[in-house]
């Protein structure tokens, strides 16, 4: 959400030995936490409700979780999940503060090949077929999200009504929306001069032990975030980075 907001807190120089961590001081940062604040303040975000829960699936069926900002992946999953919510949920565009077509990234996938494997060659086939053959179409008729323009730009994609659950039925789960193209044009506005942390897994894995008690406690959002700000500092120092 900071990525959507334009923010830029974090930045590694070029040889990698330097990184930038301003997350109190990017303006932008600023522009979403006071927004976040504002839906903390007046009880419009679930924060009791576990992600990807049992829960979860079912507030998005009988309307307690009323929207849900996320990557474009999850069609697939809420038809298979949250299958009795078909009909009720429509795909727009990200909120902007000033309204602005720009959008950021949640997630998405990656194959690799360990360096212990005895088929090594045989496991990159696969992943070239999988990336670039027939393999794309294969995961985009299952309900996956493609990353090459072609598909994106297909017109059998864009099209589409129906969602393929894991049953391999086709369900009508936007209500005849096309959803694909909204979301082909979100995938479209991504900004591209955000950067991460190079110990990404790291800041994310302590996220909830800093601002946490913003969303449990009495703990305004800035001061969670300020208090993760310095844990990362630390940590950077740490592991050897020259830390601004």
């Amino acid at each position: 959400m900071t990525w959507l907001a334009g923010g830029q807190p974090f930045k590694t120089s070029s040889d990698g030995s330097e990184v930038t961590i301003n997350l109190t001081g990017d303006e932008n940062v600023q522009k979403f936490n006071e927004f976040w604040q504002k839906m903390l303040d007046e009880g419009l975000l679930d924060t009791k409700t576990a992600g990807w829960s049992e829960d979860w699936f079912k507030g998005m069926v009988d309307g307690t979780i009323a929207s849900l900002l996320t990557g474009a992946w999850m069609p697939a999953n809420l038809a298979n999940s949250a299958a009795d919510g078909a009909g009720k949920w429509r795909v727009t565009q990200m909120p902007t503060a000033d309204g602005s077509a720009t959008n950021s990234e949640n997630g998405g996938s990656s194959l690799a090949v360990l360096a212990s494997s005895k088929k090594a060659d045989a496991a990159y086939q696969f992943i070239e077929y999988a990336n670039h053959g027939d393999g794309v179409a294969t995961r985009v008729a299952g309900g996956a999200f493609p990353a090459d323009k072609a598909s994106l730009e297909s017109d059998s994609f864009k099209n589409a009504t129906t969602v393929k659950n894991a049953d391999g039925e086709d369900v009508d789960y936007f209500g005849g929306q096309k959803y694909n193209e909204v979301l082909a044009q979100a995938a479209e506005n991504v900004s591209s001069d955000y950067q991460f942390l190079p110990f990404e897994v790291k800041a994310r894995t302590i996220f909830g032990d800093y601002v946490g008690k913003s969303y449990t406690g009495d703990q305004k959002l800035s001061d969670g975030i300020a208090a993760w700000q310095k844990a990362l500092q630390d940590y950077g120092k740490d592991q050897g980075f020259t830390v601004k």
